[in-house]
């Protein structure tokens, strides 16, 4: 059995990028065939960083000494809002991440993403220069690493601002939203998570008897209005009405007594990002829990601690039982 080393929870965590991480894992194993190991085997290789042409080139000057990849390395932790001296060695490097970043929030996770995508992004323009004979500017290379993040950090809708040189986060929210009629009347509920599956708000109102599609559409309008009072931009609605996530979508007209409400919410939603999808009524236990509950506050701006412990114990088991950060 091979003893773990102590920085394999920066590469190997839940989210990485398998040829990211073994490109990594190699650099920080040594085990890459840098020209200062290559020297041992031809004398007549030439030594020097095919990067910078000026120092012979190893590990340690490849990750981050080379003012190539320091500029590099140093723009993106910038861009992340670190102003700081680089260490000294690859090591070195990933300690400060480890030991800064630890746990599993969205910046441990982009800062780790970004770290691996520079170790292999600049291995591969080494090589394109030494064996393909061509060059790539090192803005394109940090253009390269960045689109890396953004592709696999996009539920967090991670994105470069130029105009504040930041990547900048903007999480998606997750609605879910359902409707349930009985002979009394009707009832609509919904909940509102971030992207970790962390509830911000949940709603239960009771309603006049109606159709259910209709009562489907109000439930989805009354979330949309919960999500502009929180001054959400980034938007996951999800119900389990075919009929009111295509009148939604635009796929299908909407009943013409919903025309005005939709309306609304299209108002909003055309400023903001946002999509609408489909989910089995399975999936969507707690928004059915909570449009068949008699629940006392009908406000919109509901206190999750105002929830009582029967639904705030069901919300629980449904968040455990999905993962709301799709990396």
């Amino acid at each position: 059995m091979h003893a773990s080393v102590n920085w394999a929870s920066t590469l190997w965590f839940s989210g990485h990028v398998p040829r990211h991480a073994l490109m990594a894992w190699k650099a920080l194993h040594l085990k890459l065939l840098t020209r200062d190991h290559i020297i041992f085997r031809n004398s007549s290789i030439d030594e020097r960083c095919p990067l910078c042409h000026s120092e012979k080139e190893s590990i340690d000057h490849l990750f981050f000494r080379c003012g190539y990849s320091a500029w590099i390395w140093k723009s993106i932790l910038r861009l992340c809002g670190f102003h700081r001296s680089l260490k000294r060695t690859l090591r070195a490097e990933e300690e400060w991440i480890r030991t800064q970043w630890r746990g599993k929030g969205q910046s441990a996770v982009i800062i780790r993403v970004a770290f691996a995508a520079s170790i292999y992004r600049l291995w591969k323009e080494r090589n394109r220069r030494i064996f393909d004979k061509k060059f790539n500017h090192k803005s394109v290379v940090l253009q390269q690493i960045l689109d890396d993040v953004k592709l696999k950090v996009r539920s967090l809708n991670v994105f470069y601002d130029s105009d504040d040189r930041k990547i900048r986060m903007a999480r998606e929210y997750k609605l879910n939203t359902d409707a349930s009629l009985s002979d009394e009347g009707g009832g609509l509920g919904g909940t509102l998570r971030d992207s970790n599956g962390e509830v911000l708000h949940c709603f239960s109102v009771n309603t006049q008897k109606d159709e259910i599609f209709s009562l489907e559409i109000k439930a989805i309008c009354i979330g949309v209005e919960v999500a502009k009072r929180l001054g959400i931009t980034h938007l996951w609605i999800e119900a389990d009405s075919n009929f009111a996530v295509n009148s939604f979508a635009k796929l299908s007209d909407p009943p013409w007594k919903n025309l005005s409400e939709i309306s609304k919410c299209w108002k909003f939603l055309n400023t903001i990002d946002w999509k609408i999808t489909h989910i089995w009524r399975e999936a969507n236990s707690v928004a059915d829990l909570l449009s068949k509950r008699d629940y006392p506050c009908k406000s919109l701006n509901i206190p999750l601690q105002c929830i009582p412990n029967y639904l705030r114990d069901s919300i629980s088991r449904d968040i455990s039982g999905e993962m709301y950060l799709r990396l």
